[in-house]
C-alpha cells in the first residue's frame, strides 16, 4: 500500500461511515483485513508517519481550542481523527491548523481513539495471530515542530478565529454541555 492508496481508503470509509468515526473504524478494519499482512504493515506505517507529520505545536493548539483542553493522548488522538477526514482537510490543517474553524463545528468530535488501533485489529482477523505479534517499526517519539505560545492569553490571540468559534462557546456552554 502506498499513501495514495491509503488516502483513498481513508476517503472511501469517511464517506461511508457518514462522519462517524467509530464507524469508519469498523469499516477500514474490514477493508484492511481483506489486504496482504504486508499491506496492513504498510497502512499502518504509513499512519504512524502522518502521526509524525502532523506533530506541530501550532496545531495542539489549536486542537486545545476546538475541545477546550488537549493533553498528550488527547492530541494523538486529535492526529488520527485529523488522518481520518482526508488528504484536503490533513494538508490544510498542517500548513495553516486554524483551517480547522471551517470544518468543525463547536462541540464536534475531534480525536478518535479508534482509529489508531485499525490496522492492528485488521492484523489479528486477517491473520489469526495475536496482536501482539504485529511488526511494527520502532521509531524515536518524533521532535514537536513548530512553536508553544508562552501562555493561554498568548495562544488565543494566535488563533483569533479559533478563539471566536470555540474557546467562546465553550466558556458559554460548559454548563449545559455536561448535563447531558
Amino acid at each position: 500500500m502506498n499513501r495514495k492508496e491509503f488516502w483513498e481508503l481513508i476517503d472511501k470509509t469517511r464517506s461511508a461511515s457518514g462522519g462517524d468515526h467509530h464507524k469508519q473504524a469498523e469499516l477500514l478494519v474490514g477493508e484492511l483485513a481483506k489486504l496482504s499482512e504486508a499491506e496492513i504493515l504498510d497502512y499502518q506505517e504509513i499512519l504512524d508517519d502522518l502521526k509524525d507529520e502532523a506533530y506541530i505545536a501550532e496545531l495542539w493548539e489549536v486542537a486545545e481550542i476546538l475541545d477546550m483542553g488537549c493533553g498528550d493522548d488527547g492530541f494523538m488522538d486529535f492526529r488520527a481523527w485529523l488522518i481520518g477526514q482526508g488528504k484536503e482537510v490533513f494538508d490544510k490543517a498542517l500548513v495553516n491548523p486554524e483551517s480547522l474553524v471551517d470544518f468543525v463545528e463547536p462541540g464536534q468530535a475531534t480525536k478518535s481513539e479508534a482509529l489508531l488501533y485499525v490496522a492492528l485489529e485488521a492484523y489479528e482477523l486477517s491473520t489469526g495471530k495475536d496482536i501482539q505479534t504485529m511488526p511494527r517499526r520502532i521509531k524515536p517519539r518524533p521532535t514537536l515542530k513548530g512553536k508553544h505560545s508562552k501562555d493561554e492569553d498568548s495562544m488565543l490571540k494566535r488563533f483569533p478565529k479559533a478563539k471566536e468559534k470555540f474557546w467562546d462557546w465553550w466558556s458559554n456552554n460548559m454548563d449545559k454541555w455536561f448535563e447531558s
